[in-house]
């Protein structure tokens, strides 16, 4: 008798509340289905029942809950107690729901830092990119994506930075995120006049000093670090903060 690989098997406490949701799934749509007839929609159909019923499930916990739920775990506690007992626990569901979101928590693993990924450029490069920006407006509006707790989680960055320590795939994301911020702060540098290799050591001191800024998980209030944003800025960018800053 051929078997599966044993990558591919999945553990029988899974098998076994897999089983145990899809007893009360048929259960539901038993429920529902008789319901439907009781009140006179006699045309509805077991598929249009599991259809609807699925629809809702999906609505009340997605993909996307099961990555907030690591995410919040992983800026917790670190990437080890990324598990799915823990996260199946804090959504309040069997660990078998999991599986129909991921195959492994390998899959929910990739899926967590390319959801980090995606929103870590994006704030900066729009940010810059304005047409009507100057590159001191520009620089400021970089600055200041640091400060917008709705662009910027620093407590997620903290944490993704500590997992890149333990893999190698997540250190080379991490470091390409780096390359691509600090591009767009040395092009800004550029655009301000500075030759290729100031506005290279320049970019590079303003995004070491965030990032130190951060890893060293020094806490100050927000009103603090905007009176001493116009000196910072003065001594990393080499010119006065902007009169007038962007809208």
């Amino acid at each position: 008798m051929n078997r599966l690989p044993a990558s591919s098997r999945m553990p029988l406490q899974t098998v076994a509340e897999n089983c145990a949701e899809l007893r009360y799934l048929m259960l539901f749509l038993t429920l529902v289905y008789v319901e439907a007839v009781f009140q006179g929609d006699y045309s509805v159909s077991i598929r249009t029942v599991a259809r609807r019923a699925l629809e809702n499930s999906a609505a009340q916990l997605g993909r996307d809950d099961w990555i907030k739920a690591a995410r919040d775990v992983l800026i917790a506690a670190g990437v080890d107690a990324v598990k799915i007992n823990t996260l199946a626990a804090q959504l309040d569901v069997t660990r078998g729901s999991f599986y129909w979101h991921f195959k492994s928590r390998d899959d929910l693993l990739d899926a967590l830092i390319e959801s980090w990924r995606a929103g870590a450029v994006a704030p900066f490069r729009d940010a810059v990119m304005r047409e009507d920006a100057s590159p001191s407006l520009a620089f400021l509006a970089f600055c200041e994506v640091w400060f917008d707790a709705q662009l910027f989680n620093p407590a997620l960055e903290s944490a993704t930075r500590d997992w890149a320590r333990t893999s190698d795939a997540v250190d080379a994301l991490v470091r390409k995120v780096d390359r691509e911020r600090m591009t767009l702060l040395k092009t800004v540098l550029a655009q301000a006049g500075y030759d290729e290799l100031e506005a290279e050591i320049r970019a590079r001191i303003t995004y070491y000093h965030q990032v130190g800024y951060y890893s060293l998980k020094i806490a100050e209030p927000v009103a603090l670090r905007r009176k001493l944003l116009p000196t910072y800025f003065r001594v990393l960018a080499g010119f006065p903060v902007p009169a007038a800053p962007r809208s």
